[in-house]
């Protein structure tokens, strides 16, 4: 697991600025011809970033991995297979959010779920070694492509002609903010992510770098299944609530559904880590979900901050968003230099958990501002939301603190979960906007 999270952490720095961020141009334009130059413009980045970011990757892979660099590195070939799938997969999904197809969307983001799931539970049941678990994601990264072929979008002869190679020259132009500004800022971003389990594995070795990745990866699961989501939706309505005078409404309620869905999904998560992985992983797993107590105040606000991150690009404000990744990508290093120096798993955690939180709910706060809404009101119904939540799932933390059976608490913090969520959604009629 070791190895696994922290190839995956690597490549996950490069990943998101695949295109270089030309594909975030795509659900902007009015005129189809536009959106797909754009979107062959995308891909075409996307070949040449994926072999770029693979040579540099595996050049810096001792400084990276430490004494597992010739291990991870000799699986060198599936560095540039799953970018350049990245990039595919990111610019067809872009082209589906111009075009309101939220429900390819949806199925893409199940294929690829599934896909990766069936792969990796295989090898893992086989026996397989760890780069199995990248071939499963790489499954799961075609599979998600396969519901975004297809589109309402116009055709266009996007390279008919001299002219179409023009305006694809002219779209280079006239969106390059985008890589000269925005890729700066999501490359700090990425790595502020990624960079704890790529420092974790060299500090603390590879037993470490695997508590921290199954802990991270189960902690995520929330953000990429309905983050992404939300992020889909904001960057597909923001435009329009802009040119509206609406934007600040539209803001307060994507980020009330995203706190309640938050609360009541780490907070309990947070009481029964332990035990949950105890039973699910094994025994010997149970300080993986120790890990997750300490990270989960800064995953939920990464869960807030994500997907308004999209307000960035809406409202030009890719300037700020890197003097602000930048310290952000500063105080979780330090956080960790600073557990290494005290020679304590424990305390890097709890500094990257404290530190990092305290700096997303900040960068939330400051998105809202920006976006005009009513701060006062909002941080308000924060205090009223954390409550409820607090006292609904108190009783996992007294069951938990009692050192109640694994399987007890496994069982009942499953269906408490899905209750609270139930009667959000069907009693609070939270989860609609």
């Amino acid at each position: 697991m070791g190895y696994f999270s922290s190839m995956v952490a690597a490549i996950s720095v490069v990943a998101p600025v695949v295109c270089l961020h030309y594909e975030l141009a795509i659900p902007l334009q009015r005129s189809d011809r536009a959106a797909s130059g754009l979107l062959h413009l995308s891909l075409g980045m996307s070949v040449v970033v994926a072999l770029l970011g693979s040579v540099i990757l595996i050049k810096g892979a001792s400084l990276m991995f430490g004494e597992s660099a010739s291990i991870i590195t000799s699986h060198w070939y599936l560095f540039p297979i799953v970018l350049l799938l990245t990039g595919i997969n990111s610019s067809l999904l872009m082209r589906t959010i111009r075009t309101q197809q939220h429900g390819r969307n949806a199925a893409s983001k199940f294929s690829q779920g599934a896909a990766q799931a069936a792969v990796q539970g295989a090898a893992a049941l086989g026996g397989s070694g760890w780069s199995v678990l990248v071939w499963g994601q790489m499954t799961g990264l075609a599979a998600g492509i396969l519901p975004l072929l297809y589109s309402k979008q116009t055709r266009s002869s996007a390279f008919s002609d001299r002219e179409s190679w023009r305006h694809l020259t002219s779209l280079l132009r006239r969106y390059r903010r985008f890589p000269l500004l925005a890729v700066p800022s999501t490359l700090v971003n990425s790595a502020a992510v990624n960079v704890p389990i790529i420092m974790l594995g060299a500090m603390f070795g590879g037993g470490v770098a695997g508590l921290f990745g199954l802990g991270f990866r189960v902690l995520q699961l929330p953000t990429r299944l309905v983050g992404q989501a939300v992020s889909q939706v904001i960057l597909a309505r923001s435009p329009n609530a802009l040119r509206d005078n609406n934007l600040g409404e539209s803001v307060s309620e994507v980020s009330r559904v995203l706190l309640v869905a938050g609360l009541h999904t780490f907070l309990p998560l947070m009481f029964t880590a332990p035990a949950l992985f105890a039973f699910i992983f094994g025994d010997k797993w149970r300080e993986a979900g120790l890990f997750v107590q300490f990270l989960a105040p800064w995953i939920f606000a990464g869960f807030l901050a994500t997907p308004l991150s999209m307000l960035v690009t809406v409202l030009g404000k890719q300037k700020q968003e890197l003097l602000l990744q930048t310290a952000y990508l500063l105080v979780i290093v330090l956080a960790l230099t600073v557990g290494w120096i005290a020679a304590s798993v424990r305390s890097a955690l709890i500094l990257l958990g404290l530190c990092g939180s305290v700096f997303l709910f900040i960068k939330v706060i400051w998105l809202m501002h920006i976006s005009a809404c009513d701060l006062k009101r909002d941080l308000a119904r924060f205090g009223v939301e954390f409550g409820i939540a607090l006292f609904i799932h108190s009783p996992l933390a007294v069951m938990a603190v009692m050192g109640t059976d694994d399987r007890m608490v496994t069982a009942v913090s499953i269906a408490w979960i899905l209750g609270a969520h139930a009667f959000n959604h069907f009693r609070r009629r939270a989860y609609a906007f």
